[in-house]
């Protein structure tokens, strides 16, 4: 008898199942000590900003500053923990406005492994300057770097 048992609605699927990856990226992940096999949205955000060129500061609090193209950015991530909702919340998008204001940058980066809930398209409409890359817009993220 064959037993079937549903996939939780609240696991995610890793981000190698669903990223694709150009050799050149995957090359540079690997010479950062990161196995595209095996890597966290912090080890892929972190190692795309390294590739496109910028410097990254690690602040107290875990987040990053990154400096470069003129720039500098208020990085921070929230990954997906096993048994959380799926979808990124709105008190971790209020950190990060906080935290992004707090550590006096221009721009602000959050990346996630989340879904994103539909205020964050208010929030970049109201600032220009914030993006949220969140698991619908990962792939889209790493193109933009792979023709950089």
């Amino acid at each position: 008898m064959l037993s079937l048992s549903p996939r939780r609605t609240d696991e995610l699927t890793p981000l190698a199942e669903e990223l694709n990856l150009t050799s050149r990226i995957a090359a540079s992940l690997r010479t950062q000590g990161v196995d595209p096999e095996d890597m966290t949205v912090s080890d892929l955000g972190l190692g795309l900003l390294r590739l496109a060129g910028y410097d990254l500061k690690k602040r107290r609090d875990g987040s990053f500053v990154a400096t470069g193209h003129g720039f500098t950015t208020y990085v921070s991530f929230v990954p997906h923990e096993a048994g959380e909702h799926p979808e990124l919340s709105e008190s971790a998008i209020a950190r990060f406005l906080v935290a992004q204001v707090s550590a006096h940058t221009e721009r602000g980066l959050l990346m996630t492994d989340k879904y994103g809930p539909y205020l964050i398209y208010q929030k970049e409409r109201a600032n220009p300057d914030l993006l949220f890359v969140t698991r619908e817009r990962l792939q889209d993220f790493v193109d933009t770097i792979a023709v950089s």
